[in-house]
């Protein structure tokens, strides 16, 4: 779908003030924006990103591939008759 720029621009603006308002209410007495925080004491190692690194390339590849299948079968709807 098209997403007017315009409307990416208000979009951006309300949750920027939102944010501001939000941290400015402070409505859970903390300084924080959210009601849970969690704080990790463990240490993540480099190898580590591997897996995720994988994990990112073959989701952008089946994305892909998922589009340009979509595309596809749209063109072929759209040219023949049911």
């Amino acid at each position: 779908y098209y997403f007017p720029l315009k409307t990416l621009w208000r979009s951006f603006f309300a949750a920027l003030v939102a944010a501001f308002v939000l941290r400015s209410i402070n409505p859970f007495g903390n300084s924080r924006l959210v009601l849970f925080y969690v704080e990790y004491h463990t240490p993540w190692y480099l190898f580590e990103l591997f897996p995720f690194i994988l994990l990112g390339v073959f989701g952008g590849l089946w994305g892909a591939f998922f589009i340009r299948a979509n595309i596809a079968w749209c063109r072929r709807r759209k040219s023949t008759r049911f």
